[in-house]
């Protein structure tokens, strides 16, 4: 089982940082990505936050849609 989190504002961005600090604090290990649909709408600063907490991420949707499945393999290896 993996997350994956959908991140196109500052909200859903800081929302999903915190779903995944919750589950790193608690030990859980639960893999996620994150993709990104647009550096516009997302503060650097939550961009980096989350870039360093998140197992991959995938800059936007075209490149998500190029590796995604070749992430999934590795994972599930």
């Amino acid at each position: 089982m993996a997350h994956i989190f959908a991140v196109n504002n500052e909200g859903k961005g800081k929302e999903s940082l915190i779903t995944m600090l919750h589950y790193k604090n608690k030990g859980l290990s639960v893999p996620n990505a994150v993709v990104f649909g647009s550096d516009k709408d997302i503060s650097r600063k939550t961009w980096t936050r989350i870039s360093d907490v998140a197992d991959k991420t995938f800059s936007s949707i075209p490149a998500a849609r190029e590796r995604f499945p070749n992430y999934l393999q590795k994972l599930h290896a």
